[in-house]
């Protein structure tokens, strides 16, 4: 069973056998079983083909069966329909007896008897045919299945055959199997003698080239003893060199010493300089916040000023309006349907009285030219400071440059004499003051930045400023290409908006000289033109019209016009507006293009 399965082989016999085939020459045992392999596939091969043969012949078998029994099927048809043709009379007669229809006699003479005679008669031929072509068909059948026979026959034969074949097959391939085994244990032994000799072979080279390795390495250690050599002798010559060019250079060092000597002198003349300098730009800087803490003080006091008398003119406004309505009232009960469109014209007044009221809080004045002035020369401070800042950073880095220089001559320096200590003091002063300029630098820039936050605060104001007074913005996007408002353009919007208070100015002015070329006693209602008596207001108006347009000129006085009176006068023209819009009903601006359209309702 070993043998059979493939195992090596054990025991004495094993080596019999072993010793047996060692007597074998190589070259037949090889041939032998190549043999052996080549009658194994021509035999596998013939079985396969009979195998092949044998499925295609049941095929077709099966194929000549199935269609026998097709036309066995069809004839079985034909069958039962002449058989049905035979019963149809006999059926009909029976039928036409039991209804009492026509006699034997009359129905053998007719032509339906006759036909179906006749029809019977080739039906029976038929029939006749058929059974003839049934008969030979079962006599095929039987030919058929003996030929069935005979092919199982073959087929079994060859099956045996085959497998009597393949059992001498099998019985070569074991037998080749054990020479096979004797080859193989031959063949081992031949290798392992092989990797002895190659060991042997592999030792001997190890030792040649561990002595070739250490004569190598001899050689290479008694190079490097000579480099060596040949290096300390090289460095020699090059430190004697040295040792030379050593001696020029401290010669030339000690010369060098005594022009830094002199130059540190001229650089103390110029820190002397520096330091005037610097003293200057202290007090220069002391004036400035000298300056700056009285106009802010100034600004404050002007701002509570303005503040007081704001609050006082609105309470005569209030006053006044309502005295003004009360007459109206009283006059003409029919004014009743226009006091809604009074309120929201009293209510857009009052934000554009806030809204200016905010800008001149900021400004100290309630003229435009001089809130817009505050913000250019705000503007122009700021760049004051930042071009003081970046001059400011320059002297720094170049303080911190003549810093590193004399740092350096310091140590260069071996010995430190009584000039040196004086300017090291001195440079110590200039370094503390350079510090308090920094700091002062620093504050400069937090004053800027609270600028700029007040000029982002009232930026909102000025875009609802300009909403709602639908100003033009053609010249903002002719000179920046868009209308947003930032501290680079609230010039022009300042400017927009002035323009547009001027155009409301100019149509109430005009509207105002026509309600003094009218009689007094003809006025504007709600409903159009008519005749009201509105003296009260007639002589109202007339009165704030000589103070209504805003100076465009910087006043010359600005203290005599802090008083109640005067902050009455600067926002007289707004109320004056919006009592002649409500008395006339006939100022129309155009908003988009900025002209002025008074019209009369009539």
């Amino acid at each position: 069973m070993e043998e059979a399965g493939g195992g090596r082989p054990t025991g004495p016999s094993a080596t019999k056998r072993n010793d047996a085939t060692l007597s074998v020459p190589r070259g037949a045992g090889i041939t032998l079983v190549e043999s052996l392999r080549r009658r194994q596939v021509q035999a596998e091969l013939q079985l396969r083909e009979t195998e092949d043969r044998f499925r295609r012949d049941c095929a077709r078998q099966e194929q000549e069966l199935d269609l026998l029994r097709i036309e066995n099927s069809k004839y079985k048809a034909k069958i039962e329909e002449l058989r049905m043709a035979q019963t149809a009379p006999r059926e009909a007669s029976i039928y036409t007896f039991a209804r009492g229809g026509e006699s034997n006699l009359l129905r053998a003479s007719s032509h339906k008897y006759c036909m179906a005679r006749e029809a019977v008669e080739k039906a029976r031929e038929v029939l006749s045919e058929i059974k003839a072509r049934v008969v030979a068909l079962r006599q095929r059948i039987h030919d058929m299945q003996r030929q069935c026979g005979n092919a199982r026959s073959r087929v079994d034969y060859s099956n045996r055959k085959a497998r009597r074949s393949c059992i001498e097959i099998e019985l070569q391939t074991r037998a080749s199997r054990l020479q096979l085994r004797g080859l193989e244990a031959h063949v081992e032994f031949e290798t392992d003698r092989r990797s002895g000799i190659i060991e042997e072979v592999k030792a001997l080279r190890r030792d040649i080239d561990v002595l070739l390795t250490a004569q190598r390495r001899g050689d290479e250690i008694f190079q490097e003893r000579e480099n060596e050599m040949l290096e300390i002798m090289k460095e020699t010559s090059f430190l004697i060199e040295v040792c030379n060019v050593l001696c020029e250079e401290r010669d030339a060092y000690r010369q060098q010493l005594l022009e830094l000597q002199r130059a540190s002198e001229a650089d103390h003349e110029a820190y002397e300089n520096a330091f005037s300098d610097l003293v200057g730009v202290e007090e220069r800087d002391k004036v400035l916040k000298a300056k700056l803490r009285e106009g802010v003080a100034k600004l404050e006091d002007e701002l509570r000023s303005v503040t007081r008398e704001r609050e006082a003119a609105e309470r005569l406004v209030r006053e006044d309006g309502a005295a003004s309505r009360a007459t109206r009232h009283g006059e003409n009960g029919n004014d009743d349907d226009s006091e809604p469109e009074n309120n929201d014209l009293s209510r857009q007044v009052a934000e554009f009285e806030r809204y200016i009221g905010r800008l001149a809080e900021m400004a100290g004045s309630e003229s435009l030219p001089d809130i817009e002035r505050y913000i250019c020369e705000g503007g122009e401070e700021r760049f004051q400071l930042y071009s003081l800042l970046h001059r400011t950073q320059d002297d720094l880095a170049a303080l911190e440059q003549e810093k590193e220089a004399l740092q350096e001559a310091r140590w260069i320096a071996t010995e430190g004499s009584e000039v040196e200590h004086h300017a090291r003091e001195e440079l110590e002063e200039l370094q503390a003051k350079l510090r308090q300029i920094q700091i002062d630098t620093l504050n400069h820039e937090q004053q800027a930045e609270c600028v700029r936050t007040q000029i982002d605060a009232s930026l909102p104001d000025v875009q609802s400023i300009f909403d709602a007074l639908g100003c033009d913005d053609s010249m903002i996007i002719a000179q920046h290409g868009v209308s947003v408002l930032s501290r680079g353009t609230v010039k022009l919007f300042l400017a927009s908006i002035e323009q547009r208070l001027e155009e409301y100015m100019a149509a109430w002015m005009q509207r105002q000289q026509l309600s003094h070329v009218l009689s007094p006693t003809v006025g504007y209602n709600a409903s159009g033109f008519g005749i009201t008596a509105q003296m009260e207001t007639s002589k109202t108006m007339p009165e704030a019209s000589p103070h209504v347009l805003p100076s465009t000129k910087e006043p010359e006085a600005m203290e005599h016009e802090k008083g109640v009176t005067g902050e009455l006068l600067r926002s007289d023209w707004a109320h004056a507006l919006v009592k002649g819009q409500v008395e006339n009903g006939g100022i129309d601006v155009n908003d988009a293009g900025g002209t002025r359209d008074i019209k009369l309702s009539v």
